[in-house]
């Protein structure tokens, strides 16, 4: 699930950092976007606002906008490329200085309607109610993002991000157990057993 994991990067990091992986997105082939012969056009106007100056990106996202509303409002006969579009319209939304985080949930909302599996969406989901500081809501998506799709182990990062927002205000400890499972599936492939362990007990390891 390399592309959705990269997806989950988009709506997760800094600006500075979304706006390099927006760099790297130009030259990506296998960009997940809905076959529409406007689709690569609208994804583009998006990856010009990203990597543009932060002063200079709210006008940018707001064509992006448009032209996913274009694409929307003509009309998609699959489910899947529906729910594609108004994710990545959502996703745009979710990244506008004027924060329209309510009109991003919607768009998530409306393409979880259109194709209940589609990742993208679940992740814009939870960020759009985290925007919003419903971040129970938002920790709860999370989990079951990570309960569709097991294998990808940046779902429990975001999962233990959203969950320090909660540590904050409730005084709670619940993002530990999200990153620690979140490492366990990065070492699993290098480390087992004993070595594990002893990663686990290192003072470095909260600095993964």
């Amino acid at each position: 699930r390399l592309l959705e994991s990269r997806a989950m990067a988009v709506v997760l990091n800094s600006p500075e950092e979304v706006g390099a992986f927006m760099v790297a997105a130009q030259d990506e082939p296998e960009t997940d976007l809905p076959n529409h012969p406007l689709a690569q056009e609208a994804h583009q106007q998006h990856v010009r606002a990203m990597t543009a100056q932060r002063n200079k990106r709210g006008p940018l996202l707001t064509e992006a906008i448009g032209k996913w509303s274009q694409i929307i409002e003509m009309g998609l006969s699959d489910s899947r490329d529906l729910a594609l579009a108004l994710y990545h319209r959502g996703l745009s939304r979710l990244h506008l200085p004027t924060n329209q985080f309510k009109e991003a949930l919607q768009d998530a909302d409306d393409a979880l309607s259109a194709d209940a599996t589609c990742s993208y969406a679940m992740v814009l989901r939870a960020q759009s109610l985290r925007g919003l500081e419903r971040f129970r809501e938002a920790l709860e998506q999370m989990k079951l993002y990570c309960e569709a799709q097991p294998d990808d182990a940046s779902g429990w990062q975001i999962a233990g991000q959203i969950a320090q927002n909660i540590d904050r205000l409730e005084g709670t400890s619940e993002a530990e157990a999200h990153f620690m499972k979140w490492a366990e599936m990065q070492l699993e492939p290098a480390l087992s057993g004993e070595a594990k362990h002893l990663v686990y007990l290192s003072p470095s390891f909260h600095d993964l």
